[in-house]
């Protein structure tokens, strides 16, 4: 019988209604042989009950109290001991071939310990929109996210299960927590991206995307410190006291993460405008977006533009 190469990790958390989707984008990949691992994070929407009725022989599903997505996400791998992991979140959708052009990719070139995919934004899971651009090689992504640029995708990578244990998995709980791990693997061994979309992320019209912005730059911030902090043979910066006294210490960082906040929030709102054909304040939004962070709206339009 041949060795299963390959599991796939979600957890969920209150992930009706869109959960279905999710999951049913990951049984009907082309790519068969692999275990689907599903950590319950204390749903009360009806998430357990949907995903204890699937009748799938490849799923493994656990529950546990709330612990937020990271301890969520360590305690899956824990149950994990094929040669590869795949992360999946209980919204976004994955599309047919995309674990088998992971797998093929990260099966030829034995040097990758992480690999990502592009990206489309949706919201009805139908109607894409701002592929974001990214990176696709290591030196470019490791170089973008030691700037705090957007270089990987989380609920796209596929990882090598031995090196992201051997680097602690998810050490921190919260924002950040996908920031850390993948400087961290970066410095383990090779990266890429594949350049071709493959999931179709999920934004929530009614999310709180400003109070999210400024939380996950902050997170983010803790992230590269703590990578410098390495790089430099220093002690890491405890996060909670990080975190707690961001701003204090420096008021310009505060009002910066303020503006690019800001810009994250009108960006979002200009894809969110796209989805739903309204080219008028699509473009106000853009242009708001650009005045506080114009290298993100230019790599977005270039990328436009070589796509026409």
């Amino acid at each position: 019988m041949k060795e299963m190469k390959l599991s796939v990790l979600m957890s969920v958390y209150n992930g009706m209604p869109y959960l279905p989707d999710a999951v049913q984008s990951i049984l009907a990949q082309s790519y068969k042989d692999f275990d689907f691992v599903i950590i319950d994070d204390g749903s009360s929407d009806g998430s357990f009950d949907y995903l204890k009725s699937l009748d799938d022989e490849r799923i493994r599903l656990f529950h546990q109290e709330n612990q937020g997505l990271g301890a969520a996400l360590n305690f899956g791998l824990e149950k994990i001991d094929t040669e590869f992991v795949a992360r999946m979140d209980a919204d976004d959708i994955a599309v047919e071939t995309r674990l088998e052009k992971q797998i093929n990719r990260m099966t030829t070139d034995s040097d990758l310990v992480m690999l990502g995919t592009g990206i489309a934004f949706t919201l009805d899971g139908n109607k894409t929109a701002f592929p974001p651009p990214m990176p696709t090689e290591h030196k470019d992504i490791s170089a973008v996210l030691n700037t705090g640029g957007h270089a990987i995708s989380h609920p796209t990578i596929m990882c090598k299960t031995n090196i992201m244990k051997k680097i602690g998995s998810y050490r921190i709980s919260g924002v950040g927590q996908d920031w850390d791990l993948f400087l961290r693997m970066t410095e383990a061994g090779k990266v890429a991206n594949l350049s071709e979309v493959l999931l179709h992320y999920r934004l929530h019209e009614s999310s709180n995307a400003w109070s999210s912005s400024k939380k996950v730059n902050i997170g983010k911030k803790y992230a590269l410190a703590a990578a410098k902090a390495r790089r430099l043979n220093e002690e890491e910066p405890g996060k909670d006291e990080f975190i707690n006294n961001y701003g204090l210490k420096n008021r310009f960082s505060a009002f910066t993460n303020s503006i690019m906040s800001f810009s994250d929030n009108a960006y979002r709102v200009a894809i969110l405008n796209s989805l739903k054909s309204n080219k008028v304040k699509m473009i106000v939004a853009i242009l708001l977006s650009s005045v506080s962070n114009p290298k993100k709206v230019y790599l977005y339009l270039k990328r436009k533009i070589n796509n026409i």
